[in-house]
């Protein structure tokens, strides 16, 4: 594990340990990384949480903002990151003018917005040209996902981000589980609170040296992200 995931992880059993994403292969460590890679000095992390992502952003962009609905978690972020901005408000309701920021983050949460296409037209808007879009989600082909019904495939996702020029789907963490080759009928009747014990244990794969590369190299590869446990996609917006 590296250092970037280890110091997430200290912020997490510091200041929210109970919101604890449960994996520590989970890709919003990657979607961190990319944070503080990818340019953009106007950042925007749309359903921020407790400002775990949004704490990694450059500090020297001059403007990091984080909207989250849920007070208590704003209260936290701001103890995390005070030098971020922090705006109580949902996805439904945006307060920003058009092209006000050259980097939006949605890390985890574009499972939970049903009408996903107009969501995204608003977002286009608020984003400068030349900016990039940084998305997470779960996938629901993975089986472990397979009765989240508001969820939804690669392949959808691949679909509903079409009329963006610019856009890449990738899977992240392709590892299968001792689960993975049994029929969907099956899958769906294993207990919920099973899952942990299932999936390959992510504490102890994330200690394998070079664990972050492989992931990295394997997304170049479409033909593997169906099958993926997460989804991660980049937009441009061209000038």
């Amino acid at each position: 594990m590296n250092a970037s995931r280890r110091r997430i992880l200290q912020k997490w059993k510091e200041i929210h340990w109970l919101g604890w994403w449960g994996d520590s292969l989970d890709v919003r460590f990657h979607l961190a990384e990319q944070i503080r890679s990818v340019p953009g000095d106007r950042i925007l992390d749309i359903g921020c949480g407790p400002g775990i992502i949004l704490s990694e952003a450059p500090e020297d962009a001059s403007l990091r903002v984080g909207v989250e609905a849920d007070t208590e978690k704003i209260a936290t972020a701001r103890q995390l990151a005070p030098g971020c901005k922090f705006v109580s408000a949902d996805w439904k309701h945006l307060p920003f003018a058009e092209g006000s920021f050259d980097l939006i983050v949605l890390g985890g949460m574009i499972e939970l917005v049903p009408d996903l296409e107009r969501f995204l037209e608003g977002v286009w808007c608020l984003l400068d040209e030349g900016g990039h879009l940084l998305c997470t989600t779960p996938n629901r082909s993975h089986w472990m996902y397979i009765n989240h019904t508001r969820m939804r495939r690669a392949d959808e996702y691949e679909s509903i981000f079409r009329p963006y020029p610019g856009t890449h789907v990738q899977g992240y963490n392709p590892l299968p589980s001792p689960l993975s080759f049994l029929p969907a009928v099956l899958k769906r009747r294993v207990p919920s609170h099973w899952l942990p014990y299932v999936f390959p244990p992510s504490p102890l794969l994330a200690r394998v040296p070079g664990i972050e590369a492989m992931f990295r190299w394997l997304m170049k590869f479409s033909w593997l992200h169906r099958q993926c446990k997460s989804i991660f996609i980049t937009v441009r917006k061209e000038r």
